[in-house]
């Protein structure tokens, strides 16, 4: 089949389509997917792609000449099905790393305030106890850097701080009595929450992104198949500008 100059520009869009979507594979943890031409969005290119793919069902002559090479409606109706899943992963993706954002941005609020409650009630004891009960709140050590040691040693020294005897009394002379130690405990839980709500938005954009790249995979296959059979139809039917503008 002899192409014009129309043709070859739209085979080129669509076959710079698959060649996005290979970048893509190769850039797993970006935000957002861009065309190899960066004048054309995805949402572009999914537009010309549905486009094309109702040109052709809608076309009669074209539709008849396609069903000679086995593309019939259903085989059509499995590429809108392909093109929306694609639309539906691609936002699924943008929306799970938005809530993943969000969680990250959630996780560092609640860890400032769940230090700095620690540290306020460790200077109050520090001030007001020996060794011996330092120990026995967590406190014969710095702070710890990491979550979930950091956790362990945030629940401890409040919990303890209720239970060992006569220290909750002289705490609360210092301002730090059972309701304000209830408060400042609350902080070390919210930042566990946090902990955990952030691994589960990680685990649910990483599942996004995988749902997306294999919805662009199967896409694409479609894509290069369908392109396959617009550029060898020896009865110079199927021009490619009038399927569509992919």
């Amino acid at each position: 089949m002899k192409l014009s100059k129309d043709d070859l520009y739209t085979c080129a869009v669509l076959e710079g389509f698959l060649r996005m979507i290979d970048d893509n594979n190769k850039s797993i943890k970006g935000v957002a997917i861009m065309a190899t031409n960066p004048r054309t969005s995805i949402a572009e290119q999914f537009r010309k792609t549905d486009l094309a793919i109702s040109n052709a069902m809608n076309d009669e002559e074209i539709s008849k000449s396609l069903e000679s090479f086995g593309y019939d409606r259903a085989k059509f109706e499995r590429g809108r099905a392909l093109l929306d899943f694609a639309k539906a992963a691609v936002n699924a993706k943008v929306s799970a790393e938005g809530a993943l954002r969000e969680a990250t941005a959630a996780l560092k609020t609640a860890e400032i305030a769940a230090r700095e409650a620690f540290q306020a009630l460790a200077q109050v004891a520090k001030a007001g106890f020996g060794r011996e009960t330092l120990a026995s709140l967590g406190l014969s050590s710095a702070m710890p850097h990491a979550c979930a040691a950091f956790l362990t040693a945030g629940y401890a020294l409040f919990d303890n701080a209720q239970k060992i005897p006569g220290v909750q009394a002289k705490l609360a002379s210092y301002g730090y009595d059972a309701q304000k130690l209830s408060r400042e405990r609350e902080k070390i839980s919210a930042y566990a929450r946090a902990d955990h709500a952030q691994e589960a938005a990680k685990g649910a954009a990483q599942q996004a992104t995988d749902t997306q790249n294999r919805a662009l995979n199967q896409l694409k296959y479609w894509i290069a198949e369908y392109l396959k059979i617009i550029k060898s139809d020896p009865n110079d039917v199927l021009t490619l500008n009038t399927v569509g503008d992919l």
